[in-house]
């Protein structure tokens, strides 16, 4: 039997052969050398396994009131739906758990008569930095363990907030008069970051904007009777009057070209002429340069 000595020499020497013949490593199996020092190919938490995060900004109307209770429901369902997709979705790992995305933003913000003043606005990101790689199992698991528990106090603690922020809105008396979606335009063009990989702005609205005044809409008293009246007074107002009303720069209008929309009126959808208000707001967008405009 080899002693000791010997083992000692045969594994030095095959060190040495993979170091100054290093041409065998493309005919060798190699495999077990990268295991060995690759990271966990399962929930390593590097900046290539969550290169960017996720943006999400969402408008919540609250002209729908008088329909309160299937307004509260429509918002509270969407916005927890949200919270799944955009905010605590982040990298699956092959076992199955998730890995978490952190930096993940959703910013959340009334629409009223004064929409640009942000007034009523609610900001959550997502902190759960995702497991570190160990290379001891023991250690590993532990470090699941916490983020599993770092992550569900997030998700229990937002979750809680929602239907909170959601009254407020809906109920809150001073957000009930005009309904400034031009307004939107503005704050998006502030709140856009053009670090985050993915920027997607939510409409829990009907869409129906309804400011008084010279060169406005107010659909809720003169909304678009035909699709093409409906693109002529979209492109009319992103050409002549949106201009005169909110300050929309090149750089606001830039970061919009950044960002998705959707549109989710849910119990709104079915008002006399949204269909038409619908075609409104597609075209507006697409004149203005947004890439993916959705309704659903």
């Amino acid at each position: 039997m080899p002693t000791s000595s010997l083992w000692r020499c045969t594994l030095i020497a095959a060190c040495a052969t993979l170091v100054l013949f290093p041409g065998c490593m493309s005919g060798c199996d190699t495999d077990w050398v990268a295991k060995l020092t690759a990271p966990d190919p399962e929930c390593v938490s590097t900046e290539e396994n969550n290169p960017g995060y996720d943006q999400t900004i969402v408008f919540v109307d609250a002209s729908g009131s008088a329909n309160q209770d299937a307004i509260l429901d429509h918002y509270e369902g969407e916005l927890n739906w949200l919270i799944d997709e955009r905010l605590d979705e982040g990298k699956y790992c092959k076992d199955g758990e998730i890995a978490g995305h952190p930096g993940d933003q959703l910013h959340l913000f009334p629409i009223h008569e004064k929409t640009i003043s942000k007034e009523g606005r609610w900001d959550v990101e997502n902190g759960a930095a995702p497991p570190e790689w160990s290379q001891f199992g023991g250690d590993l698991e532990n470090n699941k363990t916490k983020f599993r528990s770092r992550l569900s106090r997030f998700e229990t603690n937002t979750r809680e907030e929602v239907p909170t922020r959601v009254s407020n809105i809906v109920t809150n008396s001073a957000f009930s008069g005009a309904t400034d979606i031009w307004g939107s335009l503005q704050v998006i063009g502030d709140e856009v970051d053009p670090n985050a990989s993915s920027v997607q702005v939510v409409y829990l609205s009907d869409m129906f904007e309804a400011v008084g005044g010279s060169g406005r809409r107010n659909f809720e008293s003169r909304p678009p009777t035909t699709n093409e009246q409906a693109r002529e007074w979209a492109r009319r107002d992103v050409g002549e009057n949106l201009n005169q009303h909110i300050n929309l720069t090149e750089e606001r209008t830039e970061a919009l070209r950044q960002a998705e929309v959707r549109v989710l009126p849910g119990p709104l959808a079915t008002k006399d002429s949204a269909p038409e208000v619908q075609v409104y707001w597609e075209t507006l967008f697409q004149e203005l340069g947004v890439q993916n405009v959705r309704y659903n």
